[in-house]
Parts: structure tokens; C-alpha cells; sequence
């Protein structure tokens, strides 16, 4: 005795969504990146900043967007701006004469070392607020595929309930079907078709 199912993938998109794909791996690498921050400075803990402190921190980035300003091109690749903090209490890493020069000018302007803890504070601060603000977020997330999780399971399950009853899987194929569109240019000047097939749902043919 055979018998025919017809599968629809309703929770699937057409077609797999590469920007929505690209956006939820950034989320979850950043949010493991700020658990990771947290996990390797375990003596810190939030401390928010007092005015006094963000005006120190402002005016340190003010010089170095200045000092960087007033730079040539090939000058502001030697620079490397992103690690200048990591510079700040080691100078030895100051190996050319544009980033020893910042370094004389920032340490003009301020105690290094207070700086440095200002700066890793508010670093601190952003990994604490970020991993706080995600983590829930992140917990439930299901990450897009082209045919959805919840399709997956759906299908499982029916497929659990044929074997119960006395049901087994003779044969399966994917069910094919396809979206098109044309756009129209304007000022009748004629226009472009597009379209693309996908997988919508699967044919189950059963023996029993």
C-alpha cells in the first residue's frame, strides 16, 4: 500500500538571505567577542565615568584626530592609529618617527598612566554594556538558513507520526517552483526579467 504526502516548507524563505546571514553571525561574533573581553579582565567590573573623565577622554581623542589630520597619506599609514593605547605604557613599540612623535605629544598633554586606565575602563564599560544588552538577544536567536529550523522539525515530526501509524519512506523528492518579475526601465525604454527556482516543499510517497 503506498500513500503520497506533499511537504510545504512554509517558514523558509524563497531564497537564502545572505545580508540577514552576514548580520547575524557579525551580532553573535561581536557579542562573543565582549564575553570573551570580560572573561580575560575578571578583576574589573563596571564603573560609569564622571564628567571630569570623558572630558579627558574627549580631549585625548581630539589631539590624536588632530595630530592625524595633519598628516600625509603615507605618513597615516605608519601611524596605525587603532593601537595607539597599546602604545601609551610601552614606547619601545614607538618604532618609527611618526608614532614617537604622537607619543611626545600625548604624554605632553597627560599622566600616561592615568590615561591608560581611563581608556581601559570605558573599553570595559563598552564590552559590559554590549554582552548585557545581546546576551538574552543571542540566547534566542535562530540563525537563518535557506530552509528554516522550524521546517526541519515540522517535517521530523510528521514524518515520526507516518512510523508510529506503520508508515515508511519509499521515496522522497524536493518540490521545485520558481518566482520571476521584470522591471521596467523608464521612458519605455524596455526592461529586464529575473527570476530563480527553489526548493518548496518535499513529495513523500509511504509503503506499509
Amino acid at each position: 500500500m503506498n500513500k503520497i504526502t506533499f511537504f510545504r516548507f512554509s517558514n523558509s524563505k524563497h531564497r537564502f538571505d545572505v545580508d540577514l546571514k552576514t548580520n547575524e553571525e557579525d551580532n553573535k561574533n561581536n557579542f562573543e567577542y565582549s564575553l570573551q573581553y570580560l572573561k580575560n579582565h575578571p578583576n574589573k567590573f563596571y564603573r560609569k565615568l564622571n564628567k571630569e573623565e570623558n572630558y579627558t577622554i574627549n580631549r585625548y581623542d581630539k589631539i590624536k584626530k588632530e595630530f592625524k589630520s595633519k598628516l600625509t597619506y603615507d605618513e597615516k599609514q605608519k601611524l596605525d592609529i587603532n593601537n595607539v593605547e597599546k602604545r601609551l605604557l610601552n614606547p619601545e613599540l614607538n618604532n618609527n618617527l611618526i608614532k614617537e612623535r604622537l607619543h611626545i605629544k600625548i604624554s605632553s598633554e597627560f599622566n600616561l598612566y592615568e590615561l591608560y586606565e581611563l581608556i581601559s575602563q570605558k573599553t570595559y564599560n563598552y564590552h559590559h554594556k554590549n554582552y548585557e544588552r545581546k546576551k538574552e538577544k543571542i540566547n534566542l536567536l535562530k540563525f537563518h538558513e535557506r530552509i528554516e529550523i522550524e521546517d526541519i522539525d515540522e517535517l521530523n515530526n510528521l514524518i515520526s507520526k507516518m512510523n508510529e501509524k506503520g508508515w515508511s519512506i519509499k521515496q522522497i523528492e524536493g518540490i521545485q517552483s520558481g518566482v520571476y518579475d521584470v522591471s521596467y526601465r523608464e521612458h519605455g525604454a524596455g526592461g529586464a526579467g529575473f527570476g530563480y527556482s527553489f526548493t518548496e516543499g518535499v513529495m513523500i510517497v509511504w509503503k506499509k
